[in-house]
């Protein structure tokens, strides 16, 4: 899709304006400046409604085949599609989200239906809840909300650019999902995992123990090279991924965030399994006449190639499809998320834990992993049990403490108290019943009951 991208606005008369701009074309290649001037605007509020109006004309005129009668009607703002269009595209433009996550973005446009044609000055918050009500029916809640979180950034991109200054949508609630916590392995069904890999050969068991000995992503396991592994001090070293390119098309580039990038200690076990996989690499190429590199992929060829990350996943669903992981619904990212999860039920900490996964938010890691989690809870019952238990010798520690505890004169429900735990201590362990306590008070004219109960 074509985007075209505001360069400047100025004043050319009375009410005059004049703006540049470029086009963006998919391969984030740019055409030459052009200009329009826009005219009969009254104020600089006007020309900038005006200029998004006319832009979002190029973008859905050349970009995409919907027709430019979407275009708000006499001056009105552009429809919420065209505004969300030209958000995402910029996002894409200044390279703020991969371009897996601006095809993700983008397609939301399409569910948005009959509300991303209306003009965005129509727009109101009963018409943004009427078409979260109709996703409902038709889509996950999850779905839903990812869907009004792009309406929403349709408007915020619209008070961004001066157009207007509310957002019908920032009011809408998405509807409720459930535990939204990331599917894990047990520690059983871990154990059978890593059991069976270790019978196979190929680059499918090597993929496994990566992901579950460093936490990777599928990206990262695919962009893996020899020359980022150091066996040696025993070191694995992020600096590359396998992802969508502006294209389309798949290959190598720098892992997701600045946090992504990161040297991971290596798992004592991890080394071997590494070993013979460059071992393979090597007698392949002996086998072929050709030299080997460094620079290979882990988990490619010895041409020089990469595994894609859709292969991988479609290799590890069917291991898990055949064996019965996780009843054959495990997906390969799920092993990112069952690492994660050991280390939080083991106790270490957030921060360590968002090292190893390349977070750049620890509060995104804790939000993420810490959910309730069956052999964490059991391990915990331990410091549950100390905090119930009475100790043996707490009954004398505790009378002795009742009646040296306090200098100021005794109330009488004091005394009491105090006399009562004296003949639990003369009665030598023998249970005394509540409702004995109770007599005992009334014997002493003191109410067994407070009146009114």
């Amino acid at each position: 899709m074509i985007v075209y991208v505001q360069d400047s606005l100025t004043k050319r008369g009375k009410t005059s304006w004049r703006i540049s701009y470029h086009a963006v074309f998919p391969d984030l290649s740019t055409g030459e400046t052009e200009w329009k001037t826009l005219t009969g605007c009254a104020s600089k509020q006007d020309a900038k409604v005006k200029a998004a109006t006319y832009l979002a004309q190029l973008i859905l005129a050349h970009g995409s085949p919907a027709s430019p009668s979407r275009i708000g009607r006499g001056g009105a703002l552009p429809t919420v599609g065209a505004l969300h269009s030209t958000a995402v595209g910029n996002l894409r433009i200044t390279r703020s989200i991969e371009e897996s996550t601006y095809r993700c973005y983008a397609g939301c446009t399409k569910r948005m239906g009959w509300l991303a044609d209306m003009p965005a000055d129509e727009v109101t918050a009963s018409d943004v809840s009427l078409l979260v009500s109709q996703l409902g029916e038709l889509y996950a809640p999850s779905t839903v909300a990812a869907t009004l979180k792009e309406v929403k950034r349709a408007f915020n991109y619209a008070i961004g650019e001066g157009l207007t200054d509310r957002n019908p949508a920032a009011l809408v609630k998405p509807p409720k999902q459930t535990d939204g916590a990331p599917q894990s392995l047990s520690d059983d069904e871990k154990m059978r995992l890593l059991f069976i890999a270790g019978h196979l050969v190929g680059v499918l068991p090597v993929a496994v123990y990566l992901a579950l000995a460093t936490g990777m992503r599928k990206g990262e396991v695919c962009g893996l090279r020899w020359s980022a592994i150091d066996f040696e001090e025993g070191f694995i070293d992020v600096v590359c991924a396998i992802g969508l390119g502006d294209d389309g098309k798949c290959r190598g580039k720098n892992p997701k965030s600045p946090a992504s990038f990161r040297r991971l200690p290596m798992e004592p076990g991890l080394a071997p399994v590494l070993r013979r996989r460059k071992d393979e690499q090597m007698r392949q190429c002996e086998k072929a006449g050709a030299e080997f590199s460094e620079d290979f992929y882990v988990l490619g060829g010895i041409d020089g190639s990469f595994l894609l990350p859709s292969t991988l996943h479609t290799l590890f669903v069917g291991l898990a499809d055949a064996f019965g992981i996780a009843g054959g619904k495990c997906r390969f990212h799920w092993l990112r998320h069952t690492f994660a999860t050991s280390l939080i039920a083991g106790g270490v900490d957030v921060r360590t834990v968002a090292a190893w996964l390349g977070h750049v938010d620890p509060g995104f890691t804790l939000r993420t992993y810490a959910h309730k989690n069956e052999s964490a809870l059991l391990a915990s019952l331990d410091v549950v049990s100390s905090g119930v238990r009475v100790p043996d010798d707490y009954a004398a520690m505790f009378s002795k403490g009742m009646l040296l505890s306090s200098r100021r004169p005794q109330s009488r429900r004091r005394k009491q108290a105090a006399s009562q735990m004296r003949n639990c201590e003369n009665a030598k362990g023998r249970i005394i019943a509540f409702e004995d306590i109770g007599k005992s008070r009334a014997s002493d004219g003191i109410p067994a009951q407070p009146k009114g109960v």
